[in-house]
Formats: C-alpha cells, structure tokens, sequence
C-alpha cells in the first residue's frame, strides 16, 4: 500500500498513518482515536517502546503484553553504533 505508492519517491510518517487509517476503515475495524493520533503518543515521545508478549502454557492458552520504555543514552547509541563498523 505505502510502500508501492510511495516507491523510488519520498515519504513521511504521516503517509503511513493516513494509509494504515484507510485500511481500518476499509475492513471496519472501530478504533478508540485515528491511527495518526494513536501513534503520535508513540512516535513524539522519548525513548521507544519495548513490548513483552508472554505466552501462558496453561488450560487458558492466553498471553500477557506488558509495554516499558527504553531510554537510551546519545554516548551509548554512539558507541553502540560504531562498534558495528569495527
């Protein structure tokens, strides 16, 4: 969808929301908020999301998502960074 739409071309975070929006309402998926004001919460915030799925064995077959937040310092995504090229 954005992918093929925005090839050999430039794009911004907005064209993906603005697509992924037109597919929820396509198939009638019912959101709480837009999907460009869902992920703003994501995307303008520091650090990232770190999402845990665990899956639970039992007679239930049901699993539990926890979310936390990474922060990562400048000096460590540097060093981080670098010793991929060394």
């Amino acid at each position: 969808m954005v992918l093929i739409s925005s090839a050999y071309g430039n794009t911004v975070q907005q064209d993906l929301w603005k697509a992924l929006q037109q597919q929820a309402d396509e198939e009638q998926i019912v959101l709480p908020d837009t999907v460009e004001n869902i992920m703003e919460t994501w995307t303008r915030q520091m650090g990232f999301p770190v999402i845990n799925v665990t899956r639970s064995y039992n007679s239930s077959n049901g699993a539990t998502a926890t979310q936390v937040r990474e922060l990562v310092s400048y000096k460590r995504t540097l060093c981080n960074s670098f010793s991929l090229f060394f």
